[in-house]
This record gives C-alpha cells, structure tokens and sequence, in this order.
C-alpha cells in the first residue's frame, strides 16, 4: 500500500495544519459535548443560516458568512472547561485559527490554535480534528482569515474536553 497523503496543505507564512482529518464515526461519538454551549457572537448573521447552527449538533445545518474576511465566531461554555481537541466541520475555510478566553466576560484571548491553513476541499465537506490546550475556558473564538470562496459555512464545532469543578 502506498503512503497516505495528507490533506493538509504546507506553506510558508502562517503555521500549516497539524489538523486530522475527522472520521464519520467514532470520533464524533467520543467528543464530549461541552453542551448547552451557545454562541455568543458572530461577525455575520443569516437568517436561514445563523451561528447558532455552527453548534446545534446537527450536520445538516450550517452558519454561513457574508463575504469579507476575517469572519469570527465566539462559542460561550456555561462553565470553565478543560478543552484538549476542537472539531470542526465546514466548507471552504482556507486559513483558521483559535483563540480562548479564561473570565466569565469576553476580554483577552490567547492563541491556542495559530492561523493554520485547511486543504481546499472543492466544495466538499472539510472535516478537521486541532489539538489544542484550553484549561479552564469559558470563550472560544475561532477566526475565519480567509476562504477558498467568497463565503464559507461551519456546519458544526465540537469541543473535546472536560467541565471544571
């Protein structure tokens, strides 16, 4: 068998991905949900297509951005969170990267997730796995830079990890 080729693309400037692809099944099963997250803001708004789709758990639906980049979201834990893994589904995310914010209100966030370039999916589902270290979260904000396209969707986030004491 030949060597598997990754999907990830390197290049010079921001950081390449060290991103996974996401398998269908048992990784999904395995992420534990940090549920009832929501999303707190967004830099664009549909309304058939809203950030509150990024994280409803259904695949089907999907948030949509408007055009310009960068595009942000902020998804709020309702608790402080140990995050290890961010999933993410999509299409037509170029350059992303991850930020988390540690107080109870949005302020200051730290990088966890440096802009990192996502292959071009041609207009299929791009699934992607980040290891990342989060402890004790209550904001993550992930950063769209740029698309393959005029817009991109997030069909879903999901956050590995463990809630708090």
């Amino acid at each position: 068998m030949g060597a598997r080729r990754s999907s990830v693309r390197r290049r010079r400037g921001p950081r390449a991905s060290t991103a996974r692809p996401l398998s269908r099944g048992r990784a999904c099963e395995r992420a534990l949900r940090l549920a009832p997250a929501r999303s707190r803001a967004a830099t664009s708004w549909d309304q058939a297509h809203p950030p509150e789709h990024a994280i409803d758990g259904d695949d089907a639906t999907f948030w949509v951005t408007t055009g310009m980049f960068p595009q942000e979201l902020v998804v709020t834990l309702p608790a402080s969170s140990a995050v290890a893994r961010v999933m993410l589904r999509s299409v037509g995310i170029r350059r992303i990267s991850i930020h988390a914010c540690p107080t109870e209100q949005p302020g200051a966030y730290d990088t966890v997730l440096p802009e990192t370039e996502i292959a071009d999916g041609a207009g299929s589902r791009q699934s992607e796995v980040f290891t990342v270290k989060m402890e004790a979260v209550r904001h993550v904000k992930l950063v769209i830079h740029a698309g393959w396209d005029h817009f991109v969707a997030v069909n879903d986030i999901r956050l590995d990890g463990r809630k708090l004491d």
